[in-house]
């Protein structure tokens, strides 16, 4: 799995493991400490984790009641099992870290117009932000205080195409170090400029709806490029993958 995070004056910690079950955060106290401790003493992101699990259809329907209704009516679009059972993961998984920073539930989600989920109104000053990511083997959320973050998780891309997709989506000088790969390591070496590139899009609010070819990732020096860019302004970013 190849696995980016993204964001505004970062500096971040080794991921946790929140374990879950039947899609439950669980052992919530390995993780109480760090997600007490954001935004003091210089911890700034905290990250949790957890392979997405096998679960029956039963289990999944189980999980979805937990779900607040916007998001229980995105699950049921997912054509396949696998889908779904990472979406409640991933979902169940931010929820329980939000209510463990904030000690508070039901609080009020709402989705930019890219799809990325906000608290309304926000909590906390500095404000808290997140962001998740699913894919068919692993879910995670990253937290921050004040800190605009994104984060992406793909399974390595395994088909040998991945040079005519390199050439379609990435900048020129992406596509030139891709080639530059041993044909055995460009499947990994592209999912990394995919993580990183969509976690980037992702901690700026605008998800796949932007543009990829709008700023160049380096791989070998965790950097990102946004040439011209006036939105991308003078504040450090930094990306960890």
């Amino acid at each position: 799995v190849s696995f980016s995070l993204y964001g505004r004056y970062l500096r971040t910690q080794e991921p946790s493991e929140l374990g879950l079950e039947n899609g439950k955060p669980t052992h919530m106290t390995h993780m109480l400490s760090p997600l007490a401790e954001l935004g003091r003493a210089g911890r700034r992101v905290v990250i949790a984790y957890s392979p997405v699990t096998e679960a029956s259809s039963a289990v999944v329907a189980r999980l979805s009641a937990i779900l607040p209704r916007g998001e229980r009516l995105r699950l049921g679009r997912f054509a396949h099992q696998k889908d779904r059972i990472a979406f409640a993961q991933a979902h169940l998984l931010m929820h329980g870290c939000i209510e463990q920073v904030t000690g508070r539930r039901n609080l009020r989600f709402t989705e930019n117009r890219y799809g990325k989920p906000e608290l309304t109104p926000p909590w906390g000053s500095p404000p808290l932000c997140f962001n998740l990511t699913h894919s068919t083997h692993m879910v995670a959320c990253a937290l921050a205080r004040g800190l605009d973050v994104g984060i992406d998780a793909e399974t390595d891309y395994p088909h040998s195409d991945c040079l005519e997709l390199a050439y379609q989506y990435f900048t020129a000088a992406e596509f030139a170090w891709l080639r530059t790969r041993a044909s055995d390591a460009r499947p990994a070496a592209f999912s990394s400029i995919w993580t990183m590139k969509e976690a980037v899009l992702k901690a700026k609010g605008l998800g796949l709806h932007g543009d990829l070819q709008s700023f160049t990732v380096d791989v070998e020096t965790q950097s990102v490029d946004f040439g011209v860019d006036p939105e991308a302004g003078e504040q450090e970013w930094r990306i960890e993958s």
